[in-house]
């Protein structure tokens, strides 16, 4: 029995872009160590292109212990994708730049620590015996040290974020308080329609909260 909400896109959307599809998916899944939109496709493509090798070397070594080691950290990367499509398949027609939500690094968080847990594991595990072997190794250690300095950087972008944040919340504060009737301009800080936020802060009032009712 589920509608679509009012005003939400289509879930099909997908079917007509779908390299948005792609693009919207790659910047969810990659969100924790990207802060930019040109740099984050790059970074995405770069990062995929990890998670690939990662998983084709784990799938060639699915039976030895490594691949039994690494079951769980691979269900929760499973977990945290299917996640992202379902988000994507709800979400695309707001827009790719939406992928960039705060809110969803709480689960793209999960396919990341999944990733550097297999690197950390392939690191620990592979053998230099051989150019190749000295290859992975040190390819798995810098890309290690690469996701770190991405989310050192993204943390230091995200505590700028909720300055700015921190700005904007105080102006929607000082309109909730002192606002004096619907046609205020600031009343479009709490919501894009000024007569349902006026009807609400009303509301909020007549429960001591935001200034006095009029």
């Amino acid at each position: 029995g589920y509608t679509n909400p009012a005003g939400h896109p289509s879930k099909l959307i997908f079917l007509e872009r779908p390299v948005q599809f792609v693009e919207y998916l790659a910047i969810y899944m990659a969100r924790p160590i990207i802060f930019d939109y040109l740099v984050g496709l790059i970074s995405a493509a770069i990062f995929f292109s990890l998670v690939v090798f990662l998983t084709c070397y784990i799938y060639k070594k699915r039976k030895t212990s490594l691949f039994t080691d690494l079951l769980p950290w691979l269900c929760l990367a499973l977990y945290s994708g299917l996640a992202a499509v379902s988000t994507d398949l709800s979400r695309l027609g707001f827009g790719v730049t939406q992928a960039y939500s705060s809110r969803y690094v709480t689960l793209s968080n999960l396919f990341l620590i999944a990733v550097c847990v297999g690197l950390f594991k392939v690191i620990e595990t592979v053998k230099i015996k051989d150019k190749m072997g000295v290859a992975i190794k040190y390819t798995c250690i810098a890309c290690v040290a690469g996701i770190t300095v991405l989310v050192g950087v993204n943390y230091i972008k995200g505590i700028e974020q909720m300055s700015h944040q921190h700005d904007h919340l105080e102006k929607a504060k000082h309109c909730a308080i002192h606002a004096t009737s619907p046609d205020d301009a600031c009343l479009l800080i709490l919501y894009p329609n000024k007569p349902v936020v006026w009807e609400r802060l009303q509301y909020l009032r007549t429960k001591g909260c935001g200034g006095t009712v009029e």
